[in-house]
């Protein structure tokens, strides 16, 4: 395996501290928003009054009362189909910038501190293995250590998601309208596999709900099944959510949780034979 050059190593080095100082930069000023929103913020109880639709991404408008005050606040953010009118959350607003505001969940306050901290150790330790000529060999202990690390934490993200999709399934279960749904276009799509071709299929469905408005929904992975344009099947919306909607059977309302869940228990047995032989 060709090793590189020491000048090589250096700048590769260089240029990975570079980077991991500009992480750290973005770390401590998020770390800052969120002190001073805790510190200076009112922890309030807020309702969702609606959730506005901002390009791809959902903007819940909470209401709450702070200093005496009734105020609608929102912006967009990631995830923020999470919402639905007339849910109650906690929130934690900062009327000095309402813009640092955020809900009083972990993730919400912590997400983007840990994901930049796992960048942060991910690059700096790349960096030391370049400084150390062990920048190509994965089973030096910097690396492996770095890796089993970005494992733990890729199995944590993907149990959150899995429990991220049973939720909006129950949810859907709970408020959501049982109707027929008609196939009016399926999409097309080419992919490469291994220098292969292949066609993959994406069916829309088109549905009434109980305001008399169309509603459009594509299936959210490959396959139709013998679906053409004009079938019909069981389906199930969420009249108060614009983006929920399945095909009411088993395997499309809890076919990703499944496959989710099994994805991260398989990883977390890799984990624990990882970490014997670390």
């Amino acid at each position: 395996m060709q090793r590189h050059s020491r000048g090589e190593r250096l700048l590769g080095a260089l240029l990975l501290s570079l980077f991991t100082v500009v992480l750290v930069f973005f770390l401590v000023h998020e770390q800052r928003d969120v002190r001073e929103l805790l510190a200076a913020g009112q922890l309030v109880d807020a309702t969702v009054v609606r959730v506005d639709a901002v390009g791809r991404k959902q903007a819940p408008i909470f209401r709450f009362v702070a200093n005496g005050r009734t105020i609608e606040y929102g912006h967009p953010i990631v995830g923020g189909d999470d919402y639905l009118a007339g849910d109650h959350i906690r929130y934690h607003y900062y009327a000095a910038d309402p813009s640092r505001s955020r809900p009083a969940t972990f993730l919400r306050l912590y997400g983007v501190s840990l994901m930049l901290s796992f960048m942060i150790l991910t690059v700096g330790t790349t960096a030391i293995a370049f400084l150390v000529g062990q920048e190509r060999r994965l089973t030096s202990y910097p690396l492996k250590l770095t890796s089993l690390v970005g494992a733990i934490g890729f199995t944590i993200a993907v149990f959150l998601f899995a429990n991220y999709t049973r939720s909006q399934t129950n949810r859907l279960l709970e408020g959501g309208v049982r109707t027929e749904a008609t196939v009016i276009r399926i999409e097309t799509k080419t992919r490469n596999n291994s220098g292969e071709r292949r066609e993959v299929y994406y069916p829309i469905f088109e549905l009434t709900d109980l305001r008399g408005q169309r509603r459009e929904y594509r299936q959210r992975w490959s396959g139709r099944r013998g679906l053409q344009v004009g079938s019909q099947v069981a389906y199930i919306y969420h009249p108060d959510h614009l983006k929920l909607g399945r095909r009411a059977d088993f395997w499309h309302l809890w076919g990703t949780t499944i496959a989710l869940t099994g994805m991260g228990a398989i990883m977390l047995v890799g984990i624990m034979v990882s970490w014997r032989r670390l």
